[in-house]
């Protein structure tokens, strides 16, 4: 039975929760749903810094994986940001410079997070269809049996995993 292989799950506030698995080691997968761009900073910080604890304690007992949504429009790989692979959404629009104040800092506050905890933003490191993502959803007009469809935006579900002994 698969529930033998359940060590511990945890759901640390409604943004964040992880779960262990385990034979002979210890596996962790954390979740996570960081706040939006016009959150306030100190939420955001707030956020990032329990995420960041759990991660490093969970990365000590063994490997462990993270997916959700950062809220973050990586964008471009910047100068210096290994963390960043070259495959990112939205390379036709590349805003970095244009981008408001509160979509930087979630940027920011992702890569500094993945470069903290040695991490990689995965899907940023394998070439994808181009076509656009889904991030939100709205009424489909005319349609009883449907309530909502996605909308196209370039807002990443992202996903990274530690590395380790300095290899993805």
């Amino acid at each position: 039975e698969l529930t033998n292989f359940i060590w511990d799950v945890n759901p640390i506030s409604d943004r964040l929760m992880y779960i262990t698995l385990g034979y002979a080691i210890p596996i962790s997968f954390i979740c996570t749903y960081l706040p939006t761009a016009p959150a306030h900073q100190d939420r955001k910080q707030e956020c990032y810094k329990k995420l960041q604890q759990t991660q490093i304690a969970l990365q000590k007992k063994g490997p462990t994986y993270t997916a959700g949504d950062f809220n973050a429009r990586v964008q471009i790989k910047q100068s210096g940001e290994d963390c960043v692979g070259k495959f990112t959404f939205d390379r036709k629009n590349l805003t970095l410079e244009n981008q408001d104040d509160g979509v930087t800092e979630n940027r920011n506050l992702f890569i500094a997070h993945c470069n903290t905890t040695q991490n990689v933003a995965c899907n940023t490191f394998f070439q994808k269809p181009n076509q656009p993502q889904t991030h939100h959803k709205q009424r489909i007009r005319n349609n009883p049996r449907s309530r909502t469809q996605g909308a196209a935006d370039t807002k990443q579900l992202i996903t990274f995993s530690h590395k380790i002994d300095g290899k993805n």
